[in-house]
């Protein structure tokens, strides 16, 4: 079982919303998978990708809205490489990724066993996940992603 986590830490020096950033992550989150398929010699059958960013997983799962450049380039490229059902939801506590986003400190060592061995939950059968939302709230009609159509 791969896990992978990339952390907003690795951020570029123009300022860019944290949605970027986490559509970007995403992003890199898709094309490591694609690399690892392509460099290993053992199958790997299905792939869940894991966000605790649901303005993400919103653009993911997005049908009618028309993003500005940026943004409908990296959902693209996750479109071409996976699909929304394999997209999933977890809670910034079972986020391996927020630990070092967040500083954690030597006495915290208890995030460790998160940090090396990912959440619980992925050590057990797929039933056993945490639910995942049916529907996402409606995205914002004035995230300043979407184009704004012409009325």
């Amino acid at each position: 079982m791969f896990f992978f986590s990339w952390q907003v830490s690795h951020t570029p020096l123009k300022i860019v919303s944290i949605p970027r950033l986490e559509l970007t992550a995403a992003v890199v989150a898709v094309k490591l998978n694609c690399r690892i398929q392509n460099d290993l010699e053992y199958p790997i059958h299905d792939t869940i990708y894991w966000t605790d960013s649901t303005i993400v997983l919103q653009y993911i799962r997005n049908e009618s809205k028309r993003f500005h450049t940026f943004v409908a380039s990296e959902v693209v490229m996750i479109h071409d490489e996976s699909t929304p059902r394999q997209w999933r939801h977890v809670n910034t506590c079972a986020n391996p990724g927020d630990i070092t986003s967040r500083r954690a400190k030597g006495s915290e060592l208890h995030k460790l066993e998160l940090w090396f061995h990912g959440p619980k939950f992925l050590w057990k059968d797929e039933e056993h996940w945490p639910e995942q939302p049916s529907q996402l709230p409606e995205m914002p009609q004035d995230d300043s992603e979407c184009r704004k159509c012409p009325g």
